[in-house]
């Protein structure tokens, strides 16, 4: 009984993670994504400012968004693929929340920042902590789509990925998560999206990598002995109906 490992689940801000410095090998996260969902729940919190400052709030701004990714209204992922019928009646309302206006400070919901860049600005927050607890030897993999916005993409996967070089990670893949399942769109003048960025990234340059688990089948030329070669940046997953609460 000894060699079973019972998980632990810790609920927590992001930003202050109750672990021990270089305690993690590995952190695989999907954040919420810019503008694509309301998540349940009190998701509001104060980001930057002076934590002394008796905070004067402005109006929030009250926008109305439609869903956009492949989940059913509630929580958890839609039988339906967000077929048109499916989505009537899942346009959400939200803010993107406020700002002080003597420290500067923001209120809102993680996702829900008014620009693309202070959506940045926070995720490299959330980053750092991350990188606190990770081990010297550690990966992180941070699931990330784009939003359109004014008719085009913001680049936030592109955005995020050279923020966080910057900020001192060192960025090993920009792995393409295809989805032969996609959510259904009903553009007429681009095409349907079916992808997302998983980014993977390293906090030093020694980090651990184990390479034969990192192999796969293979007919190719590249194939070892072994019929297997190194596993390719493009993974075809496809996605799965689930009914539960997704928080």
């Amino acid at each position: 009984m000894s060699d079973i490992h019972i998980p632990t689940l810790l609920q927590a801000d992001a930003r202050h993670i109750p672990l021990a410095d270089g305690s993690v090998q590995c952190a695989v996260t999907s954040p919420p994504y810019w503008g694509l969902r309301k998540y349940e729940g009190a998701q509001d919190q104060v980001w930057d400012g002076s934590p002394d400052c008796e905070h004067q709030w402005g109006t929030e701004k009250k926008i109305k968004q439609s869903a956009q990714r492949d989940h059913a209204k509630g929580g958890g992922f839609a039988a339906t693929r967000g077929t048109e019928a499916a989505r009537s009646g899942m346009a959400f309302e939200a803010t993107n929340g406020t700002f002080c206006s003597v420290c500067c400070a923001w209120k809102g919901a993680y996702g829900f920042e008014s620009s693309v860049e202070l959506y940045v600005e926070h995720t490299m927050q959330i980053m750092r902590e991350i990188r606190r607890i990770l081990r010297n030897d550690g990966l992180l993999f941070w699931n990330i789509a784009d939003t359109y916005r004014n008719k085009g993409l913001a680049c936030v996967p592109q955005r995020v990925a050279i923020a966080a070089a910057a900020d001192g990670w060192i960025l090993r893949n920009d792995i393409v998560w295809v989805k032969p399942n996609p959510m259904p769109e009903s553009v007429k003048d681009r095409l349907t999206r079916s992808h997302e960025t998983i980014l993977m990234l390293a906090k030093t340059e020694s980090y651990y990598w184990d390479r034969e688990a990192a192999r796969e089948p293979a007919t190719s030329k590249d194939a070892g002995s072994d019929g297997k070669r190194n596993m390719r940046n493009v993974w075809t997953i496809p996605t799965q109906p689930f009914k539960g609460a997704h928080f």
